[in-house]
């Protein structure tokens, strides 16, 4: 259970605090990509690919959600 709470807040933070987004974006498909491969050649025993979709989207939400934030700061919209 508390390897699942590090991944998660890894998740927050990498989408939260990176402010660029396509580098966040193209970084977190590529690990995706990478993970689920591990995951069918079974390198990864413990993890399933369900489970690396959801950090990915949590990455992805955070990010985007700092980026919006970012541009709101930046022009005042």
């Amino acid at each position: 259970m508390l390897s699942d709470l590090y991944l998660v807040f890894i998740a927050i933070i990498l989408g939260a605090f990176i402010p660029n987004f396509k580098l966040v974006a193209f970084g977190s498909i590529a690990a995706f990509i990478a993970a689920a491969v591990l995951i069918q050649m079974r390198i990864f025993t413990y993890l399933t690919t369900e489970y690396v979709f959801t950090v990915l989207i949590v990455v992805l939400g955070f990010a985007s959600i700092a980026n919006l934030y970012r541009h709101y700061r930046e022009f005042r919209l």
